[in-house]
Formats: C-alpha cells, sequence, structure tokens
C-alpha cells in the first residue's frame, strides 16, 4: 500500500469528498500508472475554509482512499489524527509527500519518504506574500516561511528519493540529496502537441490576423489569472489587435468575465 500525504484541504460529508479538481486529475494519473492501493491522507477543511476550484464526488467512485484529518492552526495533527496516520503507515511500503508528523512517523517506523518539492524558497515567499497586504503579516509570514524551508532541510537529506516540479527546485534539492528527480508537470501528451509542419501551413493562412493569446490555469490571485486579462485589456487600449481565450476555472472569474465584457 502506498499512502499520500497533501496539503490539499479535504471535506468528507456523508460519503462524499469535496476537494480541489486539479488533486482529483492529478491522481487519476497516479492510479492508472501506479498498480498499487493507495490512501491519500489531506487535512480536513474547517467551516469556512475555502477550496481552490471545488469539485465534489462520491466516495465509493473514487479508485483510492481517502483519509481528511483534524489539524490545529499550526497545521499539525491533532492526538487522533496523528494515531490514525501512524496506523496506516504501520501497513504502508512508502509515504509520498509528507508533513512533519508523516516525516517523523515514517523515521520511526522505517518507511520510505519520497518527498515532493513544488517551489524554491524566492517563489514559496512570492506565492505567501501575494496573499497579504498589511506589511506586518508580510514580514511574519516570510520570518515563518523562511524558517519552515530551513527546518526541512535535515528531512529532505533523509528522504528516499525527492520529487521536484521544475528546475529552480530541483537545484536546491540535488544539493542536499542525491536522488532528487526532476519533474516538469506539463500534463501535455504528445499528440495534442501541433507538429511543426501543421504550425507552419497554420502560421502561412494566418497572414496578418489577430495576434491568439492563451492563459491556461487556476483562476485565482497566486496564478496571476486577473493580471493577465489586464494586460490584455491594455493591449487592446493601444490598439493592437488580439485575441485571447482563457481556459480555467476558480474565484476571479467573474471579475475576468467583467473586464472581457468592455471589449
Amino acid at each position: 500500500m502506498l499512502v499520500l500525504q497533501h496539503a490539499n484541504p479535504a471535506a468528507v460529508v456523508d460519503g462524499r469528498l469535496t476537494i480541489d479538481r486539479k488533486f482529483l486529475t492529478g491522481m487519476d494519473t497516479y492510479v492508472r500508472s501506479i498498480a498499487a492501493p493507495m490512501v491519500s491522507v489531506h487535512p480536513a477543511s474547517k467551516p469556512g475554509q475555502p477550496i481552490m476550484d471545488p469539485v465534489t464526488v462520491p466516495l465509493a467512485d473514487l479508485p483510492f482512499r481517502v483519509l481528511a484529518l483534524d489539524v490545529d492552526r499550526r497545521g499539525r495533527l491533532a492526538g487522533p489524527g496523528r494515531d490514525a496516520l501512524r496506523e496506516l503507515l504501520l501497513r504502508a511500503r512508502l509515504l509520498y509527500g509528507a508533513g512533519v508528523e508523516g516525516s517523523a512517523l515514517c523515521r520511526e517506523l522505517g518507511v520510505p519518504v519520497i518527498a515532493v518539492l513544488e517551489y524554491d524558497l524566492p517563489t514559496q515567499l512570492a506565492v505567501t506574500l501575494a496573499e497579504v497586504d498589511n506589511p506586518m503579516r508580510k514580514l511574519s509570514r516570510a520570518v515563518r516561511t523562511s524558517w519552515s524551508q530551513l527546518r526541512a532541510v535535515p528531512a529532505l537529506a533523509r528522504a528516499a528519493g525527492v520529487h521536484c516540479n521544475g528546475y529552480p527546485v530541483y537545484l536546491d534539492a540535488r544539493r542536499v540529496n542525491r536522488a532528487a528527480l526532476l519533474y516538469l508537470d506539463s500534463r501535455v501528451k504528445r499528440d495534442e502537441v501541433i507538429d511543426a509542419d501543421r504550425l507552419a501551413r497554420r502560421l502561412e493562412r494566418r497572414g496578418a490576423g489577430p495576434l491568439r493569446l492563451l492563459f491556461s490555469g487556476r483562476y485565482e490571485r497566486i496564478k496571476g489569472a486577473l493580471d493577465a486579462v489586464k494586460a490584455a485589456a491594455a493591449a487592446l487600449d493601444r490598439g493592437l489587435a488580439i485575441e485571447m481565450v482563457c481556459y480555467g476555472q476558480g474565484s476571479l472569474g467573474p471579475a475576468m468575465r467583467e473586464i472581457a465584457a468592455r471589449y
């Protein structure tokens, strides 16, 4: 059995799971690629806590198990949750992605850990600070984020492997763990990419038509979705011939559509 520990909050109510849509698409890929029973562990979402681009599905329809555990204000598992995770890890072959408790329990039980890193420190700081405007809160978050990254270094060095999303974090991680793996999360298959000959023919036909722009991502502040639409609007205001298509979902959708409706 493989255990996957994620920071994505999850709500399990009356046999139904509510969680981030992108997480489910990623898990679908994992399950189809790895022939092993899987359990996904998440912090239980609290009342009023938003879930980015949420989707709700019956637990019975999922090809993996889900465990949503209560955490405190610092993101640490409560006593019963830690006991539940320990019981799960006693039967696990591997833990993929780990919080503080997961790493400590695996070290105690001798379970291999594959750490997962998405951002290097500068990127993590940019993401964290984009969510607040108050200068004192920015400073507090910067200190906590930097300290958290520093505390994680010994666990990264001990990990059986480190999954690195992109070059910046890979270049950092391989300094402390030779088993760092570079992963480029495009989720684009070869047959979905236009070949060179078709692209050349399409460009020839396009002639002097408008420049077509594409935004693909969640409609959230940290993804720059609103900034992308504002940039397109500024280009139109300057008389540039462009067309923009956005693919995604999220809380900024109404604001993005309001800007687009002016043109």
